[in-house]
């Protein structure tokens, strides 16, 4: 780019009017685009005719650029949020990660890896969408099982646990132990799956046109798994974005729907409790 077109360049990719986000997924599994368009600037002779790269190639540029090598993990998502708010303000978010996320799908090798590296662009980049846009979603359906760990552990004073060496000495045997946390935490993931159905249709819109689309892409790339596609949500939604909220309630669950002020901490054992119902849940 010649000196001071970046920032002209960066916006023509999501505003020109012949902008394409088409994205073939072949069945070889190996990612392909249109990889260019052409602006015509209105003279009719061709002679300024500025090219535009389309979302597909530059979703492939991000992933062979710093947001897929390894460095500090933390700057990496804060690229990634600048982003994503960039594609959110010219509208084309959704074609942007549906993108890299059809390129992730094209060179994970099998579906036990899709969506695991928290390092990768496609994570980093869904992630940080996800969690921008879904703090009403994210509250709305996690509040009451959050709520209820906390009034169960403020009750009894105890944590659930399922590490027994963690056990205070003479609070409880091993069995009641196991029998108390069993019991709770079967209560409230059973809460949880239930409160994630019955909310479903209030999940944002473009979370769940990611969600489809992504899993037809991971349907079409492993036909003979039928549980691969039943992955993308259960490693998008629930891994990236609920689980997340649940270990630090305090951002999003807790925090003032109106003001946004974070909650003060939860005490030791719920923050342990809420840990237990995680490990459980991500299992």
């Amino acid at each position: 780019l010649g000196e001071g077109e970046g920032e002209t360049s960066l916006l023509s990719l999501f505003s020109g009017p012949n902008y394409l986000h088409s994205f073939s997924y072949p069945s070889s599994g190996t990612a392909s685009a249109t990889t260019t368009t052409t602006c015509d600037d209105g003279a009719g002779d061709g002679s300024n005719d500025r090219l535009f790269v389309t979302v597909p190639v530059f979703a492939f540029a991000l992933c062979q650029t710093a947001l897929e090598e390894s460095g500090n993990t933390r700057f990496k998502c804060a690229v990634a949020k600048e982003i994503v708010k960039f594609a959110i303000e010219h509208r084309t978010i959704v074609p942007l990660l549906t993108a890299v996320g059809y390129r992730h799908i094209a060179y994970v090798p099998q579906p036990d890896m899709l969506l695991r590296n928290s390092t990768r662009c496609a994570v980093l980049m869904l992630s940080s969408y996800a969690k921008l846009i879904s703090h009403s979603y994210v509250r709305k359906t996690l509040l009451p099982s959050v709520r209820r760990v906390c009034n169960i552990v403020a009750y009894d004073n105890q944590a659930f646990e399922i590490d027994l060496a963690r056990v205070p000495p003479g609070t409880m045997t091993a069995q009641q132990i196991e029998a108390r946390t069993m019991y709770h935490v079967t209560m409230i993931i059973t809460e949880l799956i239930d409160a994630l159905y019955k909310t479903l249709g209030q999940c944002p819109r473009s979370l769940r046109i990611l969600c489809r689309d992504l899993s037809s892409a991971v349907e079409k790339r492993w036909p003979s798994n039928q549980e691969a596609p039943d992955l993308v949500f259960c490693r998008y939604v629930i891994l990236r974005l609920v689980l997340p909220n649940i270990f630090a309630p305090e951002t999003v669950v807790l925090a003032d729907p109106l003001t946004g002020t974070r909650h003060p901490s939860i005490n030791t054992h719920a923050q342990r409790a809420l840990v237990v119902v995680i490990v459980v849940l991500h299992s």
